[in-house]
């Protein structure tokens, strides 16, 4: 039987991979601060079990990873690197849930034109989009990524002009998750936006805008995405 993670224990593999190094020093770790780290009740039985399973797991990883070593991207895949990525999943997480290397990943969001949020970026200070992903118009309704926001959002309608540089502005809804059971995240994200799945309005020029349609032609399905 599986080991049943209680709630606040750290059992991802990064901790128990940590834990296992450890317990392989020359002076290793005793049983109890073992187990502290994974924040379990000192058990070495339980302790094992959860090393041994964390081992299986790393095995069947392999296994499957060398499997698909150089095979080409499948559609499936790329749709689900695709989706994953845009909610925000890490491309490790991504690579681990395909059974294929991070580069593999990477190779996919670069070569498909996945807009992304790099390290350091701010709401004012962000880098430019795919080329895949330029446009000057959207049609209500249609998914975009906001570069501002780092999120996939919908166009709402059209709100006119910018002044000075001409470009379309748009009203649009900012998808986010959101916990239910907080009655106010922020200043712009309240409890009763839930029902939409998440997030806040804003308004957008084209130019900090991306077009997500490319993506279609890979199976892509946005809206499948943010639920």
């Amino acid at each position: 039987m599986a080991v049943k993670k209680k709630e606040g224990e750290r059992l991802d593999d990064e901790t128990i991979e940590t834990v296992i190094e450890l317990r392989s020093q020359a002076k290793p770790i005793t049983i109890k601060e073992a187990c502290e780290r994974l924040n379990i009740n000192p058990n070495g039985a339980r302790l094992q079990k959860i090393i041994d399973e964390y081992h299986e797991r790393k095995a069947i990883r392999k296994q499957f990873r060398d499997a698909n070593r150089g095979k080409p991207a499948t559609e499936a895949e790329i749709a689900t690197v695709v989706e994953m990525f845009l909610v925000g999943e890490s491309i490790k997480e991504i690579a681990e849930t395909l059974y294929r290397s991070d580069g593999f990943v990477k190779r996919v969001i670069e070569q498909v034109g996945v807009p992304q949020t790099l390290p350091g970026e701010t709401y004012a200070d962000f880098g430019p989009l795919p080329e895949q992903c330029i446009a000057e118009s959207f049609r209500d309704g249609e998914f975009v990524w906001s570069s501002k926001y780092g999120g996939i959002a919908e166009v709402i309608k059209f709100a006119g002009v910018e002044k000075g540089t001409g470009a379309n502005l748009y009203r649009i809804w900012i998808h986010q998750h959101i916990d239910p059971t907080k009655l106010l995240i922020d200043g712009k994200r309240y409890d009763f936006q839930v029902e939409r799945g998440g997030g806040f309005y804003a308004h957008q020029a084209a130019y900090d805008l991306g077009s997500l349609e490319h993506l279609r032609k890979f199976g892509v399905d946005v809206k499948r995405a943010i639920k």
